[in-house]
């Protein structure tokens, strides 16, 4: 067979088609086994699928050279045309009401929620980037209700209360609707022996399941960023401290940022990289200390499990893998409701991440939960990622035992750190955790300015004359004032 009358050939009849991503790179569509993949047109699965084609069409196998010359062919038709498509990780929205997700690639399925109904359809073309890492999700149990799911959530997960309970499971519906809003990150928090870390493998295999299962945290930027970049749902294991690049970094991913790296093999040619994910992590302590990322993060506690719960991670998994099916129907069949609900939020009081306020109210209504109780769980939880700031700061925890008996204070910033340190030593704080010098207590107290007013209405500004000055208010103080 002539290779470019076979591509022509096989372009018009839809069994070959083509496109191009938003960064420019070529995709290619392939029909095989009566199912389509995409593949990117300079890649060696895109390579071995076009071989593949042709010896099922033709019963001929392609020479590296006929291969060559059949790629040619498609660049030229891919660089020609004008279609242009944006990829998604295993969640794509099409408009407000109608919402894909992809269940498995090997038999190209995915699940459509659309009209209030949900129905496993032929996954479109150039609709998800999979990526190597991608694992198939079971096929979820539809006649499960939304009514069903908070049990289901209840039955698998230890949370410390019915507040963290109705929150997890709105983060998880939430975590299923695409990255048409910004999404929290998820703090799971927990003492040893709590299962944090089988907590957010079961997230995992709910929201996006992977080859290579959760991974553990790194320091190095660049390994972040690709975790980022190529995965939907990102979760990092046993975190026990995030620097302030990497919580730059994580905040950019809520919001949606790009990162530029220098394209391999070139001397000056960009390779733009989309950061727009999900995040999940685990520790003990906390992690994040400073307030863009707590704004832009839902913590949840996990209770620590009594001697007579304990049970093997096998039997563990084994029981949440029968339920997965359910929960998914649970999850698809309120997500069904969430995206036919035309009712306005009426709550004027935000939180930071205001889309995902008005989202987790929907899904509320959904479970049956009313607006304000919505609103007052996020509310407490941002309550308490601030205190948890505060409890892990010896810098907050003097000023607000220097303040406690104070409407108002003034001094240098150098006897300001004079006079925490005797409250530290009266109170048995290593003053190693103190800042050794004033200039360095600025620094200290900056990042959690909004949380001693928000928690303790404590006031922290810095006056400017002759000498440097701190003056700090005591909102709540009630007694005589006294400096």
């Amino acid at each position: 067979m002539q290779i470019k009358k076979g591509v022509y050939n096989n372009l018009k009849r839809g069994i070959i088609t083509l496109s191009k991503r938003e960064d420019g790179a070529f995709l290619c569509s392939i029909l095989l086994e009566d199912s389509k993949k995409t593949y990117q047109l300079d890649s060696k699965n895109c390579r071995l699928a076009l071989r593949v084609l042709w010896d099922e069409l033709y019963g001929e196998l392609l020479s590296e050279k006929e291969l060559l010359e059949m790629v040619s062919y498609l660049e030229i038709e891919c660089f020609k045309s004008k279609r242009v498509t944006k990829l998604c990780h295993r969640v794509c929205r099409k408009g407000k009401s109608k919402l894909i997700y992809q269940l498995n690639l090997d038999e190209n399925k995915s699940l459509l929620v659309e009209n209030g109904e949900c129905c496993i359809i032929d996954t479109p073309d150039f609709c998800f980037d999979s990526g190597s890492n991608f694992k198939n999700q079971v096929i979820p149990d539809l006649e499960v209700d939304s009514d069903e799911l908070l049990p289901y959530m209840d039955k698998h997960f230890n949370v410390r209360n019915t507040d963290d309970l109705i929150l997890l499971t709105i983060l998880v519906v939430s975590s299923m609707l695409g990255m048409g809003f910004n999404h929290p990150v998820i703090l799971i928090q927990g003492e040893k022996g709590s299962g944090k870390s089988e907590c957010l493998r079961k997230l995992e295999m709910i929201i996006d399941p992977k080859n290579s299962g959760i991974c553990t945290y790194t320091n190095s930027k660049e390994a972040i960023v690709l975790r980022l970049t190529n995965s939907y749902f990102t979760c990092f294991d046993n975190v026990s401290y995030i620097s302030g690049a990497i919580s730059d970094l994580f905040c950019s991913a809520v919001t949606g940022s790009c990162d530029s790296a220098r394209k391999l093999y070139t001397d000056s040619e960009e390779r733009i990289l989309n950061l727009h994910a999900i995040i999940a992590l685990t520790s003990i302590n906390v992690v994040a200390r400073s307030s863009d990322l707590v704004d832009r993060s839902c913590l949840i506690l996990l209770s620590r499990f009594k001697a007579s719960e304990i049970k093997t991670e096998a039997e563990i998994m084994s029981s949440f893998r029968k339920d997965l099916p359910k929960l998914l129907g649970g999850i698809f069949n309120t997500i069904a409701k969430v995206l036919e609900d035309r009712k306005k939020v009426t709550v004027k009081k935000k939180i930071r991440l205001a889309d995902f306020h008005e989202m987790a109210i929907r899904i509320g209504r959904a479970l049956g939960i009313k607006e304000r109780e919505v609103t007052r769980i996020l509310f407490q939880n941002r309550f308490e990622l601030s205190l948890n700031i505060l409890e892990a700061s010896s810098v907050a925890t003097c000023l607000i035992e220097l303040m406690k008996d104070k409407s108002h204070y003034e001094n240098t910033p150098t006897n300001c750190l004079n006079d925490l340190k005797a409250i530290a030593k009266r109170k048995g704080i290593d003053l190693s955790t103190l800042p050794k010098d004033a200039s360095r207590l600025t620094r200290a107290l900056t990042p959690i300015i909004d949380e001693l007013s928000s928690v303790y209405g404590i006031e922290f500004s810095v006056c400017r004359g002759t000498e440097r000055r701190y003056v700090i208010k005591n909102r709540n103080f009630e007694g005589n004032d006294e400096k």
